[in-house]
């Protein structure tokens, strides 16, 4: 059962009456007058009273999330559901993130045709053709690409998307494939040597070469790109520097990943990996003790993040054949974050851990508070016969709560 901020008030307020109770008891059993043991009594209700606790309850929450709102400060629809998610938050050791759209602007754009033996233009068209039914980037980005350059591609005959690949295609009755080296080859498409060499130097740039092959024999490159985002470098810095793991998780091929390690400092790479190899890995951080979250690409609605779930790289899409959804990081991962920007979680995780640390704070206060009252009580009456009035132990009380509710803010 989780107990609400009430709940836990009407526990404190059971207690002081119970030990109120006893307190009257005893003075009575001691022979006090009645009516005095009755004022002791209420002394020590008023100086037990729990607003010490209470503010080591609510405040560092709500300074937490004053906190995380600040790092949001760019995105004001998005807003820090609970102090659970603050708490969760602050025990992320390990954060895995994907390519596009994340570490990447997520815009892709053709920034060079290198033909062998056909002309570009034609190179171009049977891309675009093969590519006319796409829905991820890469696909858009070739059909955008030939349009600026006065192309209207073909309707093909038939098309099919392989995940993680490429397309195939009938276009004017002649099979047409774009994709991967490795899928080509797979398909016994003959690849020359000086593409293959080529495409090799291109992802050690950091651009991604994807192939367009015809009738069998690979005709040309598409060199595409992706910008980083500003700053990742930063930001990888940041989440180290709080001890959190970082881990690019990408379907792209292993010179491509370490041509962005290059430029951005993360930990480790899982290049070539799939939606569902992440989710494993996620999973298997999890049964190792590990907490860690997740930060995919934030799709704009529910169809584009069923259609997207594991796009990465290569820009292909699986199919999904009964309604049945395979496993995605997300799902695996302590924490998913994918609905905040990288740039902010270093703040998100360091608001966490600061409200953690002034919640244990402020929970010594509370109860070094609460003895100091709670002998400020007893101890007049029992040394020297005073009583101490409710009033004196109540503005006690509150002074000791406001001197603790400073401290707190002032460490805030």
């Amino acid at each position: 059962m989780r107990h609400t901020a009430a709940f836990g008030a009407a526990l404190f307020f059971a207690a002081e009456l119970g030990i109120a109770a006893l307190s009257f008891l005893y003075f009575l059993h001691s022979g006090n007058a009645p009516g005095d043991c009755l004022r002791i009594a209420a002394g020590v209700f008023a100086a037990l009273l729990p607003t010490p606790f209470l503010t080591a309850r609510v405040l560092p929450p709500r300074l937490g999330r004053k906190r995380a709102r600040a790092a949001l400060r760019e995105g004001s629809d998005r807003t820090v559901q609970s102090r659970r998610f603050l708490a969760e938050l602050a025990a992320v050791d390990t954060l895995a993130f994907c390519r596009r759209g994340v570490l990447t602007t997520g815009k892709v754009h053709v920034a060079d045709v290198v033909p062998e033996g056909i002309n570009p233009r034609v190179l171009l068209l049977l891309a675009a053709s093969a590519e006319s039914g796409a829905r991820h980037p890469v696909g858009r980005a070739i059909l955008d690409f030939a349009r600026e350059k006065g192309i209207e591609p073909e309707e093909p005959l038939v098309a099919n998307e392989i995940p993680h690949a490429g397309v195939e295609a009938i276009v004017n009755r002649v099979p047409v494939r774009v994709g991967t080296a490795d899928w080509l080859q797979k398909e016994h498409v003959r690849i020359s040597a000086d593409l293959l060499t080529l495409a090799d130097q291109l992802s050690t740039r950091g651009q991604m070469p994807i192939f367009v092959a015809e009738a069998g024999r690979a005709r040309g490159i598409l060199v595409l790109e992706e910008s980083l985002r500003l700053g990742m470098g930063h930001v990888m810095k940041e989440l180290q520097a709080l001890g959190v793991r970082t881990m690019l998780c990408t379907a792209a091929n292993k010179r491509l990943s370490r041509a962005y390690q290059k430029r951005v400092p993360f930990d480790e790479i899982r290049a070539e990996s799939s939606a569902a190899d992440t989710a494993q890995a996620l999973q298997l951080l999890g049964a190792r003790s590990h907490i860690a979250a997740w930060a995919g690409r934030p799709a704009e609605n529910a169809t584009e993040l069923a259609a997207n779930a594991t796009e990465e790289a290569s820009g292909k899409a699986t199919p999904q054949t009964d309604g049945a959804r395979a496993a995605s990081p997300a799902d695996t991962a302590a924490l998913d974050l994918s609905a905040f920007p990288l740039e902010a979680i270093p703040a998100l995780i360091e608001a966490g851990r600061h409200m953690n640390s002034l919640r244990r704070d402020a929970l010594r206060v509370a109860i070094f508070l609460l003895l100091v009252l709670l002998l400020l009580a007893f101890l007049p009456p029992l040394l020297a016969g005073l009583i101490v009035p409710p009033p004196i132990a109540l503005l006690m009380n509150l002074i000791g709560t406001t001197a603790c509710t400073v401290l707190l803010i002032q460490r805030g």
